[in-house]
This record gives C-alpha cells, structure tokens and sequence, in this order.
C-alpha cells in the first residue's frame, strides 16, 4: 500500500492523516437570528472518512468552513490530536481543501496548479516537483503534467484539485461537495476513485454532500444534519436499517410509514392496528402497550405474497396503482387501503404480476419495521 510521508523538518516519516483525530465541541455559530451550528459536536477518528450530509441549508456547509477556518464560530472548539485550532486561520491548519469548482488556475499547467500549496510552503523546485508528480499519479493524471485547465475534461479538473490537496500532504482532508458538478456515470467513477485514493492515504477526510446514495457508498461514519444539529450519526448500515426519526429515515432513500395504535403484544412482537388491518412489528420498540405507534418500513423489504398467510410475515391485500421499470427492478406505488399507498421495489421478473389496476398480496417480516419517532 502506497503510503506518503512528510520529508521535511516539520515531522520526517510521519504519515499525515492516519494520526489525525478531529473533535468538535459545542460548536456554535449566527447569522444574524439565523442559528447555523446549534451547539454541534462531532468526533472523526483517524483515518476515517466521515460524511456529512443533509438538505440544504442543514448546517453541514457552515460546519466543514469552521473546521477549514474560513468561518469563525461564535463559540466552541475545533481540537485536532487534542490541540484547538480554531483560532488558526487555514494556512496554519494544514488542511486539504477540494471545492465543487475547481479553482484551478487556468494560467498555470496540471503540474504547477498541484504544486502550488508546495510552493506557498517554501518547498525547494526539486521537492515539490517529486511531490506534485506523485500526487499526479495517484489521481491517474500521468502524461497531463503539462495541460492546462481548459484542456481538461471536468472529471479530470477534479483529479487535479484532489490532487493539490493531497500534494503537500495534509493532516485532513475537507471536501465540499466536491463531485456535484458532474454528471451520473463521471461521479460513480470517482466516487469509487476518490474512496480508493483514502484508503490508499490514509487520509481522514470530512465530506460535505446533499447526495444519500454518495454518503451511503462512500462513507465509513455518516452525520445526518438539520438545523445546525446532528440528528444521527453512525455507519451507513446502521442509518439505513436503523434510521432513529422519520426525518433520517425519509431523507436517507425511499421509505413507507406505517402510523398504528398499538393493540396490545405477543411475546417479543408489538401488535399495531390501523382500521380492520393488523401489523405484527418485531424489534426495538418502548414496552408500552398503549398509545400511538409509528413504523418504518423500506421499500425492498416487501415481496409479493403468494399466499393469504406466511409465518412470520404481516400479508395485505392491496392494488397496484403504478408500475415503474428500472432495468433490473421495477418500482410500484401500491394502495394497501387502512394502511395507505405503499412503495414496493421488486425484481424486475414480476412486472408481468403487477399490471396497474390489479389486486395484488404484499408481505414483510415481522422485524422488516422499525419502530422511529415521528420528528426529527
């Protein structure tokens, strides 16, 4: 595994990033009556790849630009490896920076642009060249040295940028929205690229995105925001299956609510009732047996029941509404009747059972719900 080293005398053989450790704490931060950052905090280990995603206007932005120090938070600290820097400003931080637009310098070539920061850190011409070459190649730049900016397709710009901030070997990585600009099937490749160079690295990078499904793939620790504050944060395995509020659950892909009152319980199961259907939910829920009682459950954990009753699995009667193909699925919008209408994503060999108007059956595990709270 390729593994860049500082060569100067500002720590010889240490591996920035992979010692890197982030605290924010109690991170405040106004515009005007406007509460951006509401007392925030967050941890990012070494070397981890941490996301922070929401909708706009979430806070994420503002809290990547405290952490970079082109804003001052009006209170809290930002501690890295324990020391606070957040009266640093961002040349003092030794961070890497990657924005959505580049900003390249048309003027100067693929290899002056990525040793720029060298240059500006008083790296000798034959060091920062060694440098710049190598960040060159690890973003599979090789043979462009000598392009320019206008000369590069957008991805490649990318590259470019990505590159400039690894070059001079920083101690974290902050990427703000970095991929937005490019189209579908460009951003799937670096997305893929741009997780391969971390792991390679060992960076620990901060990611800002609005994109569920770029935070889902690429992320090790996701932090959902909203209003200035972290509603949950773990692994992308963990927010998807165990989503905590209705706000997470909708935001972090497609989802069906199933608003019950509680009927009473079976055992380990919590039986929900809305009108004459019943929903049997097992899992991690409160012990109250009365009161209301609010499912989640995603669309491609329900399958077309074969049969009025499965063990093990809640079966209703329901009637296709909408049919719509994806290619290697098909995607339905189905009305359960006391339940309301349902998503349901199936493989794409059962379009042939769900023409629009037809009476379909549809069945879940018992422990395919979760049980989350109505507000974020």
């Amino acid at each position: 595994m390729l593994q860049m080293t500082i060569r100067n005398d500002e720590g010889a053989g240490r591996a920035p990033g992979r010692s890197t450790r982030l605290l924010v704490q109690s991170l405040t931060k106004r515009y005007g009556d406007l509460l951006a950052l509401d007392d925030l905090s967050l941890t990012v280990e070494p070397g981890a790849f941490q996301a922070l995603l929401g909708p706009s206007g979430s806070g994420k932005t503002s809290l990547l630009m405290s952490i970079a120090g082109f804003l001052r938070p009006d209170s809290g600290q930002i501690l890295v490896n324990g020391a606070d820097v957040v009266h640093l400003p961002p040349e003092r931080r030794n961070f890497g920076m990657v924005f959505q637009g580049y900003a390249l310098f048309p003027h100067l070539s693929v290899l002056d642009n990525v040793a720029f920061a060298l240059r500006a850190r008083g790296i000798g011409l034959q060091e920062r060249r060694k440098r710049a070459g190598a960040a060159i190649d690890l973003v599979r730049l090789t043979g462009r040295e000598d392009h320019y900016p206008r000369q590069l397709s957008g991805g490649q710009q990318q590259r470019v940028a990505l590159a400039r901030a690894i070059a001079f070997q920083p101690d974290l990585l902050l990427l703000d929205e970095p991929l937005s600009a490019l189209d579908r099937a460009l951003r799937s490749e670096l997305q893929t690229e741009l997780r391969s160079l971390q792991k390679t690295t060992g960076l620990t990078c901060v990611y800002v995105t609005h994109d569920q499904d770029e935070a889902l793939s690429m992320a090790d620790v996701v932090a959902v925001l909203t209003a200035g504050r972290i509603v949950q944060i773990g692994s992308p395995v963990d927010l998807y299956e165990r989503p905590a509020s209705r706000f997470v659950a909708s935001f972090l892909g497609k989802s069906n609510f199933l608003e019950l009152e509680r009927a009473g319980r079976d055992g380990d199961v919590v039986v929900g009732r809305r009108g004459d259907t019943v929903v049997r939910h097992r899992g991690v829920s409160d012990g109250d047996t009365e009161g209301s009682l609010l499912l989640t459950l995603r669309p491609e954990k329900i399958a077309l029941a074969d049969a009025p009753e499965m063990p093990g699995h809640n079966v209703v009667r329901a009637r296709v509404l909408d049919v719509s193909y994806l290619g290697s699925a098909i995607e339905m919008i189905a009305d359960a009747g006391p339940l309301g209408r349902m998503i349901v994503r199936a493989p794409a060999s059962d379009i042939a059972r769900v023409d629009q108007g037809r009476d379909i059956g549809l069945a879940w595990r018992e422990d395919a719900t979760v049980a989350i709270k109505p507000d974020a």
